[in-house]
């Protein structure tokens, strides 16, 4: 860190003072910088009109607050001689803000430290205390805003009422389904399907997933019912195009598993899926012991080793996740909202769709029809969800290979049909052929 990469760094704080909310005197190494910049801190966020001082005020400031005159008048002109004209803004930008999250990370690790320096290593309490306040410091170390944006969208520019669904659009891979949500699930949303025991809710989701990354985004797929390797066997047999009675065997010949995954990236795809295909990761959780600070760190966690932001988020199912400390599991309404709140957050955090299922109420095993108050725990999953569908499975359907999934809620988007129909293709496992079913019928 040189003395005239700080000096550049002091003259950036100058032009966007909204940075002295970030940026500390202890994060200059040069002492002079250091002295200066606090002088005109301290000046800056004491002030009722947010003005940053001129060089004369600058140097009256300084002279009233440097009682040894260690700091010239010269020093201080020449500190603030930059001309930003001969400076690129995506020259200085990137590295100011990396100078900024390297020092504040350092600062976070140091009060973490004195956090936790000396305490009882057997009290559990005391340790449990010392981890949450080091998350605290550490959360506020990396989140810290240095981007412009902060305050939202502004109602007189055009540009913020652009919906941008391209952007934020993720295909169902289903043309009804897509058409109803007006593209497909929202990033930033929580959504859930419902169903009875039996009624093919993880097939549901995997063939979301297989959808997803066939249409190019990144999918996350975690498991806390079926093992990994059952999960790889549908997906594998949904998205491999190998017949699932046939797959177990055909898997341990690692070539042929080899030129089948080579001839799917390679494919074109159809109408629906003609780009390259996303990565889909499946991640196993023994059922009951996955919490919200599990799955957001597996996010972060696919982000740093494999590099890759997800897109979209699938959780079988989040009535076998796992509750924070704190949380009583056993009040149904609490852990419901507990895990549809914090599901939610994920989603908002990392821009990505967040889909799930649930269990229908006992009453309405096997039944023709359902209802949101159908739900367990309605009044906390179903009131945070974005979207909620029922998926419907009679014993008649079942025989004739038919699904039907029911919009059960729809916070944006209007529709003259209640269902849409779908085909299984039981070798393939594959929802297909979907179409509408109007809500007189």
């Amino acid at each position: 860190m040189t003395t005239n990469l700080e000096k550049i760094f002091f003259n950036w704080i100058l032009k966007y003072p909204e940075y002295f909310k970030n940026v500390y005197g202890y994060y200059f190494e040069n002492e002079d910088i250091k002295f200066v910049y606090d002088c005109i801190k301290n000046e800056y966020l004491s002030s009722t009109d947010k003005i940053v001082p001129k060089q004369k005020e600058i140097i009256s400031l300084v002279k009233l607050y440097d009682k040894e005159n260690k700091i010239t008048t010269d020093l201080i002109k020449a500190l603030l001689k930059i001309d930003f004209d001969e400076y690129r803004d995506e020259y200085v930008a990137p590295r100011f803000k990396s100078w900024v999250y390297y020092n504040s990370t350092i600062s976070g690790l140091m009060d973490s430290y004195e956090d936790i320096k000396g305490l009882d290593k057997t009290d559990f309490n005391k340790v449990q205390e010392a981890i949450s306040k080091v998350r605290e410091n550490i959360d506020n170390a990396i989140n810290i805003q240095l981007d412009k944006g902060s305050l939202g969208l502004d109602f007189d520019d055009p540009e913020s009422h652009d919906q941008e669904l391209e952007v934020n659009k993720i295909t169902s891979g289903f043309k009804c389904f897509d058409a109803i949500t007006e593209g497909g699930f929202d990033r930033k949303t929580f959504n859930v399907f419902m169903g009875s025991p039996g009624s093919g809710k993880s097939l549901t989701l995997q063939n979301l997933a297989v959808n997803g990354a066939m249409a190019g985004y990144n999918v996350a797929y975690i498991t806390l019912e079926l093992s990994e390797k059952k999960s790889m066997k549908r997906v594998g047999s949904m998205r491999l195009e190998i017949p699932i009675s046939e797959y177990t065997e055909k898997s341990k010949d690692k070539e042929y598993m080899k030129e089948r995954i080579k001839e799917m990236n390679e494919r074109n795809g159809d109408s629906l899926f003609n780009t390259k295909p996303g990565k889909l990761f499946i991640k196993e959780y023994p059922s009951g012991t996955a919490t919200i600070s599990d799955v957001e760190k597996y996010v972060k966690q696919v982000r740093e080793e494999a590099g890759l932001s997800i897109d979209l988020l699938i959780i079988d199912y989040i009535q076998i996740m796992g509750t924070e400390k704190g949380v009583d599991r056993n009040m149904l309404y609490l852990k419901g909202e507990h895990l549809s709140v914090g599901l939610r957050a994920i989603a908002q955090r990392h821009n990505l769709a967040v889909i799930t299922a649930t269990q229908i109420a006992k009453e309405k095993y096997g039944a023709n029809d359902m209802a949101l108050n159908d739900m367990p725990e309605s009044k906390a999953i179903a009131d945070t969800a974005d979207s909620v569908w029922g998926i419907i499975l009679t014993p008649l359907m079942k025989a004739e290979g038919l699904y039907h999934w029911k919009w059960l809620k729809l916070r944006d988007c209007a529709t003259d049909y209640e269902r849409i129909a779908f085909k299984f293709n039981k070798e393939f496992l594959r929802l297909y052929d979907d179409s509408y079913i109007n809500s007189t019928l």
